[in-house]
Parts: structure tokens; sequence; C-alpha cells
């Protein structure tokens, strides 16, 4: 599918059907940063990450990177040419993402790579196709409603022309592939980005990213350049804190709420992380769900084996 394509899909396109919703779709471009790990519908677990469509072309660095790994079997998919197809928002659930700032909450794309099964098999040419789900913030890192869980759905295939028939790696809920059915991202986030050179400009006028112009929704901040773990917020608190952390490329993450005495008294999530500004929200329960008793905590995140800590005073 070429970018005309694209652009004629959109245009025409009213509705996609998947099997359990109805997605609204409204076009423009987006770009997808992230990562984390689901379960498939055979209970294998999957780790995955990578960026797809970065920056304003729609071929910008072969349309990004995507990588799956079925901790299982040890079978490895890697996207290696990406087309976004659509963005748009699922019914539902609240329009567009907050961090950062757009106006869709669903990316899907398609494309091609390369894939390794688990049984010492050659690497083959595959083809695949995604739909991911930017849901809320945090996605899944100290998110405690599953409905506001970011989704993951990947279905990896060797013939081309016949999806069904050649899938040999499929990440849903319910192991049908002629079906679309996201699976949960329990560990990890997904983020979704829409860049200001995406915006139409005025007639005669080349857009500016300090063009008032802009829509402020979009999101039109660079990649972070370094590592950055922010202050807790609010700080002391009582209801819960959020803080925001910033990876220049992906990384593993580990985040971890600790007591004076050294014990883990929450695991926040840990997993494969893309480049991109985070953010990570204790609601001040324990492993148990049990309000954690007034007092110091401190939070520890782990960025490829980079420690920083950050301490939270909870009040009575």
């Amino acid at each position: 599918m070429n970018n005309a394509d694209v652009t004629a899909f959109c245009v025409n396109a009213q509705a996609t059907s998947h099997a359990s919703f109805t997605t609204s779709i409204q076009c423009g471009k987006c770009w997808l940063t992230g990562g984390g790990q689901s379960f498939d519908s055979d209970g294998h677990l999957h780790s995955y990450g990578g960026v797809v469509n970065p920056g304003c072309s729609p071929t910008a660095a072969g349309g990004g990177n995507w990588n799956d790994l079925d901790h299982t079997t040890g079978a490895h998919f890697k996207g290696e040419t990406i087309v976004v197809d659509v963005c748009g928002n699922v019914p539902g659930i609240p329009p567009g993402s907050s961090s950062p700032k757009t106006p869709f909450n669903f990316i899907e794309f398609h494309g091609t790579g390369t894939f390794i099964s688990g049984h010492g098999n050659k690497r083959v040419d595959v083809c695949f196709n995604g739909h991911y789900e930017d849901r809320h913030e945090p996605g899944s890192l100290g998110q405690t409603d599953d409905a506001k869980k970011d989704r993951y759905f990947l279905r990896v295939y060797t013939d081309c022309n016949n999806p069904v028939g050649s899938t040999v790696l499929l990440v849903d809920v319910d192991g049908n592939p002629g079906t679309q059915d996201p699976a949960t991202i329990f560990h990890g986030n997904l983020q979704l980005h829409i860049s200001g050179c995406d915006k139409a400009p005025r007639p005669g006028q080349l857009p500016s990213l300090d063009d008032p112009a802009i829509d402020p929704m979009i999101d039109v901040s660079p990649l972070p350049t370094e590592l950055s773990f922010g202050l807790p917020r609010p700080n002391p608190t009582g209801t819960g804190m959020t803080l925001q952390y910033s990876l220049p490329k992906d990384a593993l993450v580990s985040a971890k709420v600790f007591d004076v005495a050294g014990r883990v008294v929450r695991n926040l999530g840990d997993g494969p992380v893309g480049a991109g500004v985070h953010v990570l929200s204790w609601d001040l329960q324990d492993e148990s769900g049990q309000h954690v008793s007034p007092g110091l905590f401190f939070v520890r995140l782990s960025v490829d084996g980079q420690v920083q800590m950050r301490h939270v005073t909870v009040l009575p």
C-alpha cells in the first residue's frame, strides 16, 4: 500500500469492524513509540517494543522498527519496513491520548520484516499487520483499571497474499488469525504522537513548529536527548502520585516502590519501553491492594541497569 492508497482509504472510510468493537476513524498521521508485555491466547509471554513512523516522513527510517519475542518458544519477529494505514479512536475510550497529547488513541499499520522460529529454523521474510491502542496514562505501569490498560494486536505471516492461512505468530485474545482482538498490556506503555509537520499549511505558507495556528493538541516535541527522572507530584501526598521520566532510546525499564526497611511494597512493572516521555503512577496501594501506612517510601527506576531513586512521603 502506497501513500496514495492510505490517503484514499482514510478519506473514504467511515469505520472498521473488529470482533469486539467498532472503531471510529479520523484522518491524519500519527506515530508510535513504546513497548511492553502481553500473553497470547496460548499463554505465551511476549515482550515487544519499537518505534513506528518517527518524524514527518511516512517512510522515515524505513517506517521505524518493531520487535516481538515469544519467551515460550523463542520465536523472534523484527519489523523492518512499516507503513501506517490509519489512526483513530475506539468508542467508549476517551478520544486522544494525554501523554503526549494527540487526537487519536489507536494506530494500525502493516509492513515487512523477518521471523525466526524457536526451533533453530533459518530466518524467513514475512509480512505483518498490527493494531495498538494508547488508552490511558499510565498505560500499564501502575495502572489499576483494566479498561485503561493499553492493547496490543500483532499478526505475522509468511504469505503476504494469505495472512490468515500463513500466520506464524499471533498476539491476540482468542487465537483466531481471522479476527482482530487486541491483548491487554500488563507491563509497559504505548504512546501515540502526531507531528506538527503533518498539519496542512495555509495556502502559500510552509508549516512552522512555532506557528500559533498549530493545533495545541498536536505534539511537536522531539524525542528526549538524555535520560531524565522527574520528581513525584504531589509530594507529600495522601491520594497518589505521578512522576515523569524520559528515555532517549528504547530501554528495559523496571519500577518498584520500597519502604524504609528496603522491602518491595509495589512492583509498578518491568519490561521494554520505547523512547519518549512517559508517566509513572502509584495509587499508594501495596501488592495486596491495601493502602500503605503513612511514612516515607522510595520509588526506584532502573533503565538498562542504570538506577535512579526518588522519595515520596505518604500522609495519613
